[in-house]
C-alpha cells in the first residue's frame, strides 16, 4: 500500500510517526523528571552550543534585532570632513537624460578645484569610449585637478556577468589594472586569506584611469561579509581578484585624504581578517573584511549639493567655497532609477555614495563598532547569567514574584546591551541570551513547575478525594500551602460516631446482609461529613473518624462539627425507617466531639500518604463518644467545644468526668439542637439542670424530684433516669466526704 497518508511513498507498516512519537514522548518523560537546576544547566548548554553554530534564523533575529537598536539610538551629526555632490533629480532636469556628457564630469572636477576640495571621490564609471575629444576632457581635469579616485566595480556572481552582457554586449574597455593591496600576516597559520573573491571585474578606460590619484571599487553589499538579508551593515573595504588584494573607494579616498608614503595594508590573523592599517589608524573589520557600519542616519545625513548648481554659470546658484575648501568631495548618483538604493539600519532606500561617506566618517572620527573575534568572551557569560539567574530564582519564588524579578533582569540586560552599542560602540548578543537562554529557562521551568504541581495535586486529589468534598479538594488545590505534611500542632474539633451494639448485630447478621447495611449506614453519614467541608480520617469497622479545620483553614470547625453531629443523628433516622421495613434491627449510634491542639499531617511515610491527626486531645474525643453509652445519649461534646460553639446550639450540661489517661476531669455536655429549636428544650433542660445542681449539692431528695419531673417531659430521657439512680443510690447510701461530684470513667 504505497503513498498513504502520512507517509507518502512508505508502506503503512513502515511508517516511522509511531516510533518518533514514542521517542519524543520517552524523551519528555525524562526531561520531567530532571529538576529546575538540571533544566537550567541542559538549557544553558544548549543556548551555548546555538552560539557556537549560530543558525542562519537566529543570527537573523540579532541583526533585525541589531537595527532597531540603531533607530532607538537616533541620527547622530557625522563630522564636517565630507560633502556630497548629488546626481539628483533636479540636475537631470537641468542637465539632461543620464548619462551625462563627460564634459560635464570634466567641468565638475574643475570646478570642485577651485572650491578647494581636497580630495575627489567619483562613485561612478567610465568604462566604455564617449568620444576622443570628450575623453580627453575629463582626462586632462582629472590629471589638473586635486586628488582624484576613481571607481570600479566587481563582478562576485555569473548572475551578474550575464546582466552585464545583456546591457553591455560589447563588453567593458578596462586596460588600466587598479592597485592591489599588500597584506601583511599576523600569523604563520593563515594558509588563505578568507575574503569575498571576484570573477570578474568592470574598470574605467585607460586615458581616464591613469589620470587619477587611485582607483577603488565601490561595491558596498557582500552577503560573505555578512549581510545575508539585504541590509548593508558590512561594507567591504578589500576584495580578492586573480591572487590579489584590492581596496575599496572608501579606503582610497581616505589614503589620499590623510597622505603618508606607506599604502594601506590588509593584517591577517588566525581567525581570518583582522583589520586594515591605514597610516596610523587602525580599521577593524570582521573575518571576511567587512567594515561595520556606523550609520550616522537616513539619507541626506552628510550635507550635499546637486551636481549642475557646482558647474552653473549662475553665481548665485553655486555654492559657497567655504562648504569645499579642504574637504572629501563624494560624487554619486542620489536619482530615483539611477542608483542601487541600499537598505540601511536607517533607511531602505540609502544612496550608494552616502554608504562611502558613512565608512570615511567612521574611519576619520575613530568611530567604529567592534565586534571582535574575542567577543564570545562576553556572549558566552552573558548566556549563562541570562539563563541561570531566572533558572534559581523562578523554582524558589512566588509565580509572580519570580516572573516579576526575572523580566526585570531581562530589561537591565537590554538596556545594557544598548548602553553598550551605542556608548561604548561594543556589539554584545542580544538574541542568544534573550531568546534560547532566558526565554528557554523561564518557558522550561515554568513548564516544569507545572508539570510538577499539576503531579502533586494529583497526589492531593488522590490522597483526600475520599475523605474531603470535592470542594474542600479544590480549595486546597488552589493553594497547596494549606496543607503542610509532616505534622504541624492546631486548634482543631475530631468527631468519633460508633454503632452501638454492633458487636452483638455482627453475630446475628449473615455476612452479606451486614455488608450491606454498613455500606447504607456510612455513605449518608460520609455525605453529612462532606457537607460541612469535613476530611474522613479513616473508617474503623463501623466507627468513623472526621477532623474539622484542617487540612483546610475553618474558623468554625467546632460549629460544623457540631452541625454534622446533628445531620448524622437525623440521616440515621431516615435508615431506621427503611430498615424497620426490611426487618434490620433497630440500632442507634454514639457521637462523640472536643476541640483543642492537635498535631495534623503526614504521620505515615512517603510511600504510604495518611493525612490524620494524633494528640491528647484526639483520645479524649475518641472517649468522649464511649460515654454515650454511660448516658444513653447520641452526642457529647467536650467543655473546649462548648466555649467554641456559645450560644449557637442548645447543649445541657451532662457531667463531670475524669478519662482514662488524663488527669484533669472534663465538664461534658450533650449536644441537643440547634439555637432555633430551643423552645422545644427549655422545660425540660431547666428541670434537668436543677436537679443536677441538687445533686451535686447532696441534695439527693429534691434532685428526684427535678429528675422525676422531667421524665414526664422526656420519658425516654437516659441521663434523667441515670442521675435519678444515683440520687437514689446516695439516698440509701451516703458517699465519702471526698466525694466531689466527678465520675470516673472505667474504659
Amino acid at each position: 500500500m504505497k503513498g498513504v497518508f502520512p507517509y507518502p511513498g512508505k508502506p503503512l507498516k513502515d511508517n516511522p510517526f509511531p516510533r518518533i512519537l514514542t521517542f519524543m514522548k520517552g524523551f519528555l518523560e525524562k526531561i520531567t523528571k530532571l529538576g529546575p537546576i538540571q533544566i537550567t544547566l541542559l538549557v544553558t548548554i544548549i543556548s551555548i552550543v546555538l552560539y557556537a553554530i549560530n543558525p542562519s534564523f537566529l543570527n537573523l533575529l540579532e541583526l533585525k534585532l541589531y537595527d532597531l537598536r540603531f533607530q532607538y539610538r537616533g541620527a547622530e551629526k557625522p563630522g564636517s570632513e565630507i560633502v556630497i555632490v548629488k546626481i539628483d533629480e533636479e540636475s537631470i532636469r537641468e542637465l539632461g537624460r543620464w548619462p551625462w556628457s563627460r564634459e560635464h564630469w570634466a567641468k565638475l572636477i574643475k570646478r570642485l578645484r577651485e572650491l578647494g576640495a581636497k580630495v575627489i571621490g567619483i562613485d561612478a564609471i567610465f568604462a566604455e569610449k564617449e568620444s576622443p575629444v570628450a575623453d580627453a576632457q575629463l582626462a586632462e581635469a582629472i590629471d589638473e585637478s586635486v586628488s582624484v579616485v576613481l571607481g570600479y566595480f566587481f563582478f562576485t556572481s555569473e548572475e551578474e556577468i550575464r546582466e552585464l552582457k545583456e546591457v553591455s554586449p560589447r563588453g567593458t574597455d578596462r586596460q588600466a589594472v587598479p592597485q592591489s593591496l599588500p597584506v601583511k600576516l599576523g600569523s604563520r597559520e593563515v594558509k588563505e586569506i578568507p575574503l569575498a573573491e571576484a570573477l570578474d571585474m568592470r574598470s574605467n578606460i585607460e586615458m581616464i584611469s591613469k589620470k587619477a590619484k587611485g582607483l577603488g571599487f565601490f561595491n558596498v553589499d557582500l552577503a560573505v561579509t555578512g549581510n545575508i538579508d539585504g541590509t548593508v551593515r558590512w561594507v567591504p573595504l578589500a576584495i580578492k581578484f586573480q591572487g590579489d588584494i584590492y581596496p575599496s573607494l572608501a579606503l582610497q579616498v581616505l589614503r589620499e585624504y590623510i597622505g603618508g608614503s606607506q599604502p594601506p595594508f590588509l593584517k591577517l590573523a588566525d581567525y581570518g581578517v583582522e583589520g586594515i592599517q591605514l597610516g596610523e589608524t587602525f580599521v577593524p573589520t570582521g573575518k571576511r573584511g567587512g567594515f561595520l557600519a556606523n550609520y550616522r542616519g537616513a539619507r541626506n545625513t552628510f550635507p550635499g549639493y546637486s551636481f549642475y548648481k557646482i558647474i552653473s554659470e549662475k553665481p548665485e546658484e553655486r555654492p559657497p567655497k567655504e562648504d569645499f575648501t579642504e574637504k572629501i568631495v563624494l560624487v554619486g548618483a542620489t536619482a530615483t532609477g539611477i542608483y542601487d538604493a541600499r537598505v540601511t539600519p536607517f533607511d531602505t532606500g540609502l544612496p550608494g555614495v552616502e554608504i562611502h561617506a558613512t565608512v570615511i566618517d567612521n574611519i576619520l572620527q575613530h568611530d567604529f563598532i567592534l565586534q571582535p573575534d574575542w567577543i564570545w568572551a562576553l556572549n558566552i557569560p552573558a548566556i549563562i547569567l541570562m539563563a541561570l539567574i531566572p533558572g534559581m530564582l523562578i523554582p524558589r519564588l512566588k509565580p509572580l514574584r519570580g516572573a516579576s524579578i526575572s523580566f526585570g533582569l531581562l530589561f537591565i540586560y537590554i538596556i545594557a546591551n544598548w548602553y553598550f552599542l551605542v556608548n561604548q560602540r561594543i556589539w554584545i548578543n542580544l538574541i542568544y541570551p534573550i531568546l534560547p537562554a532566558f526565554f528557554g529557562v523561564f518557558v522550561a521551568v515554568t513548564v516544569y513547575q507545572y508539570v510538577s504541581e499539576e503531579r502533586e495535586k494529583r497526589k492531593i486529589r488522590n490522597a483526600f478525594q475520599f475523605y474531603v468534598s470535592a470542594g474542600v479538594v479544590n480549595e486546597i488545590l488552589k493553594d497547596p500551602e494549606k496543607l503542610k505534611l509532616g505534622g504541624e500542632r492546631k486548634v482543631l474539633t475530631v468527631l468519633f460516631s460508633d454503632i452501638r451494639g454492633f458487636t452483638h448485630l455482627s453475630e446475628t447478621l449473615p455476612p452479606e446482609t451486614l455488608t450491606k447495611l454498613l455500606n447504607l449506614y456510612l455513605t449518608p453519614m460520609t455525605v453529612t461529613v462532606f457537607k460541612y467541608q469535613g476530611t474522613l480520617d479513616k473508617y474503623m469497622g463501623d466507627a468513623i473518624m472526621a477532623i474539622f479545620g484542617a487540612p483546610l483553614e475553618q474558623n468554625d470547625h467546632a460549629e460544623k462539627a457540631c452541625h454534622t453531629a446533628l445531620d448524622m443523628v437525623e440521616a440515621l433516622k431516615d435508615l431506621q425507617k427503611r430498615w424497620e421495613i426490611d426487618g434490620v434491627p433497630k440500632i442507634s449510634i454514639g457521637i462523640g466531639i472536643n476541640t483543642g491542639p492537635m498535631s495534623v499531617g503526614n504521620m505515615g511515610s512517603n510511600m504510604l500518604f495518611d493525612y490524620t491527626v494524633v494528640g491528647d486531645h484526639v483520645n479524649l474525643g475518641s472517649r468522649l463518644e464511649k460515654l454515650n453509652r454511660e448516658y444513653e445519649t447520641n452526642i457529647i461534646i467536650s467543655e473546649f467545644t462548648h466555649k467554641y460553639i456559645g450560644d449557637a446550639f442548645i447543649c445541657r450540661e451532662l457531667d463531670i468526668v475524669r478519662v482514662r489517661g488524663r488527669r484533669e476531669p472534663v465538664r461534658i455536655f450533650e449536644l441537643l439542637g440547634r439555637e432555633e429549636s430551643f423552645h422545644q428544650w427549655s422545660a425540660f433542660k431547666m428541670l434537668f439542670e436543677k436537679g443536677l445542681m441538687a445533686y451535686r449539692s447532696k441534695q439527693w431528695d429534691e434532685g428526684i424530684r427535678e429528675f422525676e419531673e422531667a421524665l414526664k417531659i422526656r420519658s425516654d430521657d437516659g441521663p434523667a433516669k441515670l442521675y435519678l439512680r444515683r440520687c437514689r443510690f446516695f439516698q440509701k447510701k451516703t458517699p465519702s466526704p471526698k466525694w466531689d461530684g466527678i465520675y470516673q470513667m472505667r474504659d
